[in-house]
């Protein structure tokens, strides 16, 4: 029998640590590395609008993939104006100021990969309306009567108006470019506007005044003659003892009034004749010895009148008699 061989007691150390490093290469599986993230990627990015106006707004749509089928967070942002983002598509409400705007978008998959892009929209100049007229159809009214106003606008840009209407007193009922203006009761003067505007921050302004007459016919205040050769006429209670023929023709004057009312005057004579129209006509004596009643007829634009007459004696150079009690005299007659 073989001796058996002792190990030193520092071999046994030795040997015993190889083998428990053997082990552990031998029997401790190797961990298998991570991939590397792929970053996503942004396939498109469209606007609906590549112009808008101020205020206006546009949809936005983003198109984009990850390798790693990670799942995507998308945000959005712009230069100016607003943005409402909804996962991959977003909404872009407009400044009011013209210019060129860049909206981006970010795209994430949460692992440290992301990429960028963005899209430029043009915000065009917007051009306010254009008022070519205002009518208004009667301007002047009884107080409860109504007047149609009428606004004439059109816009440069091709924009549908809208039209906001407001008066100093008084009511406007309807909408739209026409409406009906009922007159309040007080006599006065008022004014009527019209905002016009196209909903893009673009708007005009404008104003049209209608007149409240009051319902009082109207008022002869005064008849006043003139007389060309003022030694051949003499005035009288009764009335004007004036020489016959053209010589004598007398300038006469009806001094009349109503608020706010436009008068026409209606002159006529029972001999002789009557020159000119409007408050001051002449008057012509006839060329014999005659009575004469000069008659004016004052009236308004709503059809209220109110008379007025001259008595004249015509006299032939032969002494006239002088009846002061008789004829007739200045009146007044509505």
């Amino acid at each position: 029998m073989a001796p058996s061989r002792k190990f030193p007691p520092g071999d046994i150390v030795g040997v015993v640590f190889a083998i428990a490093l053997f082990a552990v290469f031998f029997f401790v599986p190797l961990t298998k590395a991570e991939p590397e993230n792929v970053s996503p990627a942004i396939d498109t990015l469209s606007s609906s609008h590549d112009q808008l106006y101020g205020t206006q707004s546009c949809e936005l749509y983003c198109s984009a993939h990850d390798d790693d089928e990670d799942a995507l967070t998308f945000v959005w942002s712009s230069t100016d104006g607003k943005v409402v983002p909804s996962g991959a598509t977003a909404r872009w409400t407009a400044p009011r100021q013209h210019g060129s705007y860049a909206i981006i978008v970010e795209v994430y998959d949460g692992n440290g990969g992301h990429d960028t892009s963005c899209v430029i929209v043009t915000v065009a100049r917007n051009q306010a309306p254009a008022i070519n007229a205002m009518t208004c159809s009667p301007s002047l009214m009884l107080p409860g009567e109504l007047s149609t106003v009428s606004c004439d606008a059109s816009d440069p840009d091709g924009h549908t108006l809208a039209y906001e209407w407001s008066s100093s007193s008084g009511e406007i009922s309807g909408n739209g470019h026409t409406v009906t203006w009922t007159a309040p009761s007080a006599p006065c003067t008022y004014l009527v506007a019209v905002r016009v505007f196209d909903g893009l921050g673009g708007d005009s302004t404008r104003t049209v005044l209608l007149r409240v007459a009051p319902t009082d016919p109207p008022v002869i205040d005064e008849l006043i003659v003139r007389p060309f050769l003022p030694e051949y006429t003499k005035e009288y209670p009764w009335g004007y003892r004036v020489l016959r023929g053209c010589l004598c023709e007398c300038e006469i004057e009806c001094v009349a009034s109503a608020v706010g009312k436009e008068l026409t005057y209606d002159w006529s004579c029972n001999e002789g004749s009557i020159e000119g129209s409007g408050p001051t006509v002449l008057f012509i004596p006839p060329k014999s010895q005659a009575e004469v009643y000069v008659t004016v007829t004052v009236s308004d634009v709503f059809g209220h009148s109110v008379t007025g007459d001259l008595f004249f004696k015509v006299f032939n150079r032969e002494p006239f008699s002088d009846d002061t009690d008789e004829g007739g005299g200045c009146g007044c007659r509505g």
